[in-house]
C-alpha cells in the first residue's frame, strides 16, 4: 500500500527583523515555495474553501481575548523548531475521505 503524503509541503524560517521603523514586526517569517508546492498548495486551497462553505465551517476571528467574530473559513497548522518548521496539512485517512477538522479554538 502506498503512503499518503500530504497536500504540500513548504518550509519557512523566522528571522529577527533589522527595520529601523517602529511600526515593523519583531520577526519576519519567510516561506519558501517551489513552483511544484506553490500550484499543489493553491489546488489544496481552493479544495477547503469549497468544503467550508459547502459544510458551512467557521473560524474565529479574534479583536481581543473575549471579543471576536465567526466567519466561514478553516484552519491550517504548522510546526516549528527553533527558528524554521513547516507548513503542511495532514494527509487524508485514505483516498476516499478527508480529515476531521476540530472545533476547537487557540486564539492565544
Amino acid at each position: 500500500m502506498a503512503k499518503v503524503q500530504p497536500a504540500f509541503n513548504v518550509r519557512f524560517r523566522v528571522v529577527d527583523n533589522n527595520s529601523a521603523n517602529p511600526n515593523a514586526p519583531e520577526r519576519n517569517m519567510i516561506m519558501d515555495f517551489t513552483c511544484e508546492n506553490a500550484k499543489k498548495m493553491a489546488d489544496f486551497l481552493i479544495k477547503k474553501i469549497d468544503e467550508a462553505n459547502l459544510n458551512d465551517t467557521t473560524i474565529r476571528i479574534y479583536t481581543d481575548k473575549k471579543e471576536f467574530t465567526e466567519e466561514s473559513g478553516f484552519s491550517l497548522w504548522g510546526g516549528m523548531w527553533g527558528n524554521g518548521g513547516r507548513l503542511q496539512p495532514l494527509p487524508p485517512k485514505d483516498e476516499s475521505q478527508g480529515n476531521v477538522e476540530s472545533k476547537d479554538d487557540f486564539p492565544f
